[in-house]
C-alpha cells in the first residue's frame, strides 16, 4: 500500500489491527506505518468482513518468511516474532471510505469521447457516481439523498436505469441503442465488492464520435486517393506520350518507307529500349532496300556486260555488310566464276559489320587474278582460333559439314575468314563471345588450283 499510496488521491487510509493498543504504537514505529493504526482486540472488523488468522502453510510459507526477514535487517524486528509471524501470514482485507467526489473525478477521466457518458449505480437505479456531482446528490427535506440514474437528465442513461434490476450480476453485456435519432454504444459491466450490494459502470458513447476517428481516417485516405489520382493522371499522361510518340514516328517512317521515301534516315529516341531497337531495324531495313533499288537501277543503266559484274559486287557488298565477294554464272550444271570482289585493308568491328569507307575502295579483281594465299570459297584454311588450330574448308551452306571440317560461308567464323589472307589475325564476334582468328596458312585456293568451276 505505500508503494501505491499516490493513487489513493485524497481518500483516507487506515490500518485495522487486532493487537492491544500498547502494541499499535509499536507497530506504527517499527513498521514505519504512514496511515492511522486502529485496534481491532476484539476481532469486530476483522470478524466482520471475514478474515481470519493465516492458515499453517500460510504462516509458515517462504514468503512470509522472507518478509519478516527483510524487516528484521532494516532493523525493525519486534518482541513477539512468532505473533509478527502470524500476524505477516493473516488474510489481508482492503477497505476504502472514498468521497464521492473523488469518484466522479475518476470517473470523468475515463471519458474516450466528450459526449460519453460514465455512471456507477446500484441495482435499484441510484447513481453512485457520476462526472456532475451536483447531480449526483440532491436535498429532499434536507437531507442529502443519492439521484436516480433516470434524473441525471442524459436520455440514453433514462433509456437503462429501469433495466439495472434484470442484469446479471456476473457478466457484462454490451447494447446497440438508437436515443432521440442518436446511435449509442452501450455497456453494463458489473463491479464486484465484498460485503456490499450489485453495482453497475455503465458506459454509453455515441455511435457518431466512436466512430469519428476511423471516419477522420477514411476522409483522409479518400481525399489521399484523390490526389494521387489527379496527380497521376498528367504523369501518366505524360509517360503514355513519350512513350507513344516515338511508336507514331516509326509508323509514320514504315507509311515512308511503303511510298518509297528513302532520302532521311530514321531517327526515333524513345525512352524504351525496344523501340530504340526497333529503329536501328527499320533503319538498317531502309537502307538496305534503297541499296537493293540502287542496285536495280544500276543494273537497269549499265550496258557493258563486262563492267556490269564488278559494278554488281561493288554495289552489292556495302548492302550485305562483306569485305569480300564472288560472282558466279551458271553454265549448265557448272558454277563459272565471273568476278571478285576483295577489301585487303577492310578492319572489322565487333558484331560483323564493315566499314563502308573501306568498301568503296574495294578492289575488283577476275578471279584468274586472285592472290593465292587469300581464302575464297572452297578454299580449306589452316586457323588459329583463340588457342586452337583448326583446318577448316568455306563452303556453301547447303554443303557445311562441322564434323568434316566444312564452315558455311553464314556460319560466324565462316564469315569472318572470307577475304581475309594468309598471315591476317583479327577479332570478330561470334554470338556467344567475342574470338580472336588469325589466317595462319592457305592449304588451297579453287582459284589458284585453276578449279574455276568450284
Amino acid at each position: 500500500m505505500r508503494d501505491h499510496l499516490d493513487r489513493f488521491g485524497d481518500a483516507r487510509v487506515a490500518v485495522v489491527t487486532f493487537a492491544a493498543p500498547e502494541r499499535a504504537a509499536a507497530y506504527r514505529t517499527y513498521l514505519d506505518i504512514p496511515f492511522d493504526v486502529v485496534t481491532d482486540a476484539d476481532r469486530v472488523v476483522y470478524d466482520l468482513l471475514g478474515a481470519t488468522r493465516g492458515t499453517n502453510r500460510q504462516v509458515w510459507s517462504p514468503g512470509t518468511i522472507r518478509m519478516y526477514l527483510r524487516l528484521v535487517r532494516a532493523g525493525r524486528r519486534l518482541r513477539r516474532p512468532t505473533e509478527d509471524i502470524r500476524q505477516l501470514g493473516a488474510d489481508a482485507v482492503v477497505g476504502a471510505d472514498i468521497r464521492l467526489e473523488t469518484l466522479s473525478h475518476t470517473l470523468a477521466r475515463q471519458k474516450v469521447t466528450p459526449g460519453t457518458q460514465i455512471v456507477l449505480a446500484n441495482e435499484q437505479g441510484y447513481t453512485i457516481a457520476f462526472e456532475d456531482l451536483t447531480k449526483t446528490v440532491k436535498l429532499v427535506d434536507g437531507n442529502p439523498v443519492l439521484a436516480n440514474v433516470g434524473d441525471l437528465g442524459i436520455p440514453v442513461l433514462a433509456r437503462l436505469a429501469p433495466k439495472l434490476g434484470n442484469f446479471d450480476e456476473k457478466a457484462a453485456q454490451n447494447l446497440l441503442l438508437t436515443v432521440d435519432g442518436n446511435d449509442w454504444h452501450a455497456s453494463v459491466r458489473p463491479v464486484r465488492l465484498e460485503g456490499a450490494g450489485a453495482l453497475f459502470l455503465i458506459t454509453a458513447i455515441p455511435d457518431d464520435e466512436l466512430m469519428a476517428a476511423a471516419y477522420r481516417l477514411m476522409r483522409h485516405a479518400l481525399i489521399a486517393t484523390i490526389l494521387v489520382i489527379l496527380l497521376a493522371i498528367p504523369v501518366t499522361w505524360l509517360l503514355a506520350r513519350n512513350i507513344s510518340g516515338p511508336l507514331r514516328q516509326l509508323a509514320g517512317e514504315a507509311e515512308a518507307i511503303r511510298h518509297f521515301e528513302f532520302s532521311q534516315p530514321i531517327k526515333v529516341n524513345s525512352l524504351v529500349l525496344e523501340v530504340n531497337d526497333l529503329t536501328l531495324t527499320m533503319d538498317s531495313m531502309k537502307r538496305t532496300i534503297r541499296r537493293f533499288l540502287d542496285i536495280s537501277m544500276a543494273v537497269a543503266a549499265e550496258n557493258d556486260f563486262d563492267k556490269l559484274l564488278p559494278r554488281l559486287l561493288t554495289e552489292t557488298l556495302p548492302a550485305a555488310d562483306a569485305n569480300a565477294g564472288i560472282l558466279y554464272l551458271t553454265d549448265g550444271g557448272r558454277l563459272l566464276p565471273a568476278a571478285a570482289l576483295l577489301v585487303p585493308t577492310l578492319v572489322r568491328a565487333e558484331g560483323g559489320k564493315g566499314d563502308l569507307d573501306e568498301i568503296e575502295r574495294a578492289i575488283v579483281v577476275d578471279p584468274w587474278n586472285v592472290a593465292e594465299d587469300v581464302v575464297t570459297m572452297n578454299s580449306r584454311a589452316l586457323l588459329q582460333v583463340d588457342d586452337e588450330e583448326l583446318e577448316v574448308a568455306l563452303v556453301y551452306p547447303e554443303d557445311a559439314d562441322d564434323r568434316a571440317g566444312k564452315l558455311s560461308v553464314c556460319s560466324g567464323i565462316g564469315t569472318a575468314i572470307l577475304g581475309y589472307k594468309a598471315g591476317d589475325a583479327f577479332s570478330w564476334r561470334i554470338p556467344d563471345r567475342t574470338c580472336h582468328i588469325r589466317i595462319e596458312k592457305v592449304l588451297y585456293q579453287p582459284e589458284a588450283a585453276g578449279d574455276f568451276h568450284l
